[in-house]
């Protein structure tokens, strides 16, 4: 039975239990301007701004560096602007992870074992996306075949999920959800930053959740991309209207907040980093202690996990009871020590 309905809003979430962390672990500040975080298995992966070592690995139990790769560049084994949904593989052949390079249109599965062990990036698979479709963000491999995604900036028509078949070249769109009035005023660019999200698939493959920057709302679709059910918060849904937040020129949107802001799934959970309707001017000028809000996949509020620090990714390791920090604002890696079994 679930909490909510698909389509109703609520003034506050009741979450079974709250937790309030204390400081956690400084790993490393000052290092690697990282500004994303995945652990896979035993392996955590920091996404830096370096250009000849993209990725810095280490092992999750003792943090120790086991090496690096990754070169931006224009090379068939480069990435130009490289970004990952925090899927991974894992299998007899090592531990694996799947690249969306958003700049040339490619989902890779690169094996970090051997990336390591070679001393360059090696993919086992890749496909090349038909750009018109504009999968710059996340991108999601479901089968050798299908692949769940949401849009760039460049798209016209957008949606909150696309199911993509590559063999036939066929988009199928979800609904655009919420729907406001007047988006027609509007520019591609806006229309990305007002309906930007973040789009995670559970890990036995079985359902999606998407969870926007720019309204309070997270969302859960099946495979089909049929709409289950949506957490939808009174505060940060009152826009109607893009009318009301259309600056008077007519070019730029205004009076923007951030609230979710990063996911990471696993088959028990939803994490969703959530930044509490933070004006989008005040990035990187005011800290905030973020949250971690704790979904079942049947959308039920579970914990409610109030963060000491002022965070942008987040990544789970659920058998050790970490949850790992990037606070890219003030370059600083943390992790935190918490029991949600």
């Amino acid at each position: 039975m679930l909490f909510y309905s698909c389509n109703s809003e609520i003034n506050n979430i009741s979450f079974e239990k709250t937790i309030s962390l204390d400081k956690g672990e400084l790993i490393f500040k000052d290092e690697y301007s990282s500004r994303n975080i995945v652990l896979t298995d035993t392996l955590l992966i920091l996404q830096t701004k370096n250009k000849d070592s993209l990725f810095k690995v280490f092992g999750s139990k003792n943090l120790n560096f086991l090496g690096a790769f990754g070169i931006k560049g224009d090379g068939p084994n480069d990435f130009s602007y490289p970004y990952t949904s925090k899927q991974f593989v894992v299998d007899k052949d090592g531990i694996k992870i799947w690249m969306n390079d958003l700049w040339k249109y490619k989902l890779s599965l690169v094996n970090i074992n051997k990336s390591l062990d070679s001393g360059k990036t090696i993919a086992e698979k890749e496909f090349k996306l038909n750009p018109k479709y504009d999968f710059t963000h996340d991108l999601i491999h479901y089968n050798d075949t299908l692949f769940y995604g949401n849009h760039g900036p460049d798209q016209i028509g957008r949606s909150r999920v696309s199911k993509y078949n590559i063999g036939s070249d066929v988009e199928v769109k979800a609904n655009l959800l919420p729907v406001l009035e007047n988006t027609d005023l509007i520019n591609r660019s806006n229309m990305y930053a007002l309906y930007f999200d973040y789009l995670a698939i559970k890990p036995d493959k079985t359902k999606l959740v998407s969870a926007m920057s720019s309204f309070n709302r997270i969302d859960f679709y099946d495979l089909n991309l049929n709409h289950l059910n949506a957490i939808i918060e009174t505060e940060g849904n009152e826009v109607k209207d893009v009318k009301n937040i259309l600056h008077k020129d007519g070019n730029q949107l205004i009076n923007m907040r951030n609230f979710y802001y990063s996911l990471y799934p696993t088959n028990k959970y939803v994490y969703a980093l959530y930044r509490k309707g933070q004006p989008v001017s005040d990035n990187g000028k005011k800290d905030i202690n973020v949250d971690v809000r704790v979904f079942d996949w049947d959308g039920n509020p579970k914990y409610l996990l109030k963060m000491p620090n002022d965070l942008i990714s987040i990544s789970v390791d659920e058998k050790n009871n970490w949850i790992y920090g990037v606070d890219a604002y003030n370059e600083a890696l943390y992790r935190y020590k918490v029991d949600l079994n």
